[in-house]
C-alpha cells in the first residue's frame, strides 16, 4: 500500500476553498483543493508533475504555488474551476507566494544561496514591485492582504538579529496606480431612499478603446453614489449563470449587492442595491462613479428621491 501524506492546508477567508500539498514521496509534493458548493466538498487535483510543487494558497479564485522545474523555482497558478496553469518566469529564485485579489506577494533570492527579498506582483497590470532591498537579511514568510480601501498590506519574517531569532515587520502602502483608461460611455441612475439609509443604482458603461477588458474576479471594483463611496476588494465577485459577475456581502457595514453583466461587444450593464447608516444625506445633482480596474467613469445625474423597497 502506498502512503500518501497532507501538508500546509491554506483556505480563503469565507472557507469555501481550501489548497494543500499531497505527497506521495517526500520529494515530490503535488497540489490539491477542496471546494465547497451548496454544502458539499469536491476535491480535484490542481498540479500534479514530475516536479515537486509546494506552498499552496488561494483567493479562492485562483490557487498559486511554486515549482522547481529547472534551476531554480518558479510561482505558477491555475484556476479554481479549472483552466491552463501560468508560470510567472524570472531568472531568479521564487518561493512562498500568498495571494489577495489580483496581487500575488512572494520572496525572492538571485540564487539559492542568496538572502531573499519580498515581491509583489499585480496580476491585472503585468507588473512586479520589490518591497524590500536588505542584501545581508532574508525576508521570508509573507502573507498580503486587500484592505477595504484598495491599499496593500503585507507582513513577513526576517532574521537580521540572527537566523534563529525571528522578527515580524509589516508594511501598509499603495502601488503606484495604472494608467486610468475611461468608459467611452458612461449612463446611470440612482434612487436613493435616505430615512432607510438606502439607494439602488443601475445602468450601462462602454469600455474605452484603450482598454484592454475589465476582471470582475479579480480586480477591485469602486462605487460612488453621492457621498457615499465603497470598494469591493478583488477576488470578492463571483460568476453568474448568465456570463456575467455578482457580489452580495458586507463592506466597512455596508450590506451590498451588485451585479456585472455584458450585454454586447464592450457593452456591460450593471445595478446595485446598497443599504448603509452612513447614508444620511444627499442632493441633486449626485455624482455616480464607478471604476473596475483601471477603467473607470463618473456621471453627474438627477437622483430620483424614493423609498427603495427591501427586506429590513
Amino acid at each position: 500500500m502506498t502512503s500518501h501524506s497532507i501538508r500546509i492546508p491554506r483556505h480563503r477567508d469565507d472557507g469555501n476553498t481550501v489548497a494543500w500539498e499531497h505527497c506521495a514521496t517526500f520529494a515530490n509534493c503535488d497540489i490539491w483543493q477542496a471546494v465547497k458548493t451548496g454544502g458539499v466538498w469536491t476535491v480535484g487535483v490542481v498540479a500534479n508533475t514530475a516536479s515537486p510543487e509546494n506552498n499552496p494558497t488561494t483567493n479562492g479564485t485562483l490557487v498559486v504555488y511554486d515549482s522547481d522545474r529547472g534551476s531554480d523555482a518558479d510561482i505558477f497558478w491555475r484556476p479554481v474551476a479549472g483552466g491552463p496553469e501560468v508560470q510567472l518566469q524570472l531568472p531568479s529564485d521564487e518561493r512562498n507566494p500568498s495571494i489577495a485579489g489580483h496581487f500575488i506577494c512572494f520572496e525572492s533570492r538571485p540564487t539559492v544561496a542568496d538572502t531573499s527579498n519580498i515581491f509583489v506582483y499585480d496580476m491585472a497590470t503585468n507588473r512586479l514591485y520589490q518591497i524590500t532591498n536588505t542584501p545581508l537579511v532574508n525576508e521570508q514568510l509573507n502573507y498580503i492582504t486587500v484592505l477595504p480601501d484598495g491599499c496593500l498590506r503585507v507582513v513577513w519574517a526576517s532574521d537580521e538579529v540572527a537566523p534563529d531569532q525571528r522578527k515580524i515587520h509589516a508594511a501598509t502602502f499603495t502601488l503606484p496606480g495604472a494608467v486610468q483608461v475611461p468608459f467611452a460611455d458612461f449612463q446611470a441612475l440612482p434612487i436613493i431612499d435616505l430615512p432607510k439609509h438606502a439607494l439602488a443604482v443601475a445602468g450601462t458603461f462602454t469600455l474605452g478603446a484603450a482598454s484592454n477588458g475589465i476582471a470582475p474576479l479579480t480586480e477591485p471594483v469602486t462605487l460612488q453614489v453621492a457621498t457615499f463611496s465603497l470598494t469591493i476588494p478583488g477576488g470578492s465577485f463571483k460568476s453568474n449563470a448568465f456570463g456575467g459577475f455578482q457580489f452580495t456581502g458586507i463592506v466597512n457595514g455596508a450590506h451590498i449587492v451588485m451585479t456585472i453583466q455584458p450585454v454586447h461587444g464592450k457593452i456591460y450593464a450593471f445595478a446595485a442595491l446598497v443599504w448603509n447608516e452612513t447614508l444620511t444625506a444627499a442632493a441633486n445633482p449626485v455624482t455616480v462613479k464607478l471604476a473596475i480596474g483601471d477603467d473607470n467613469g463618473s456621471r453627474a445625474v438627477s437622483a430620483f428621491f424614493a423609498t427603495v423597497h427591501h427586506d429590513n
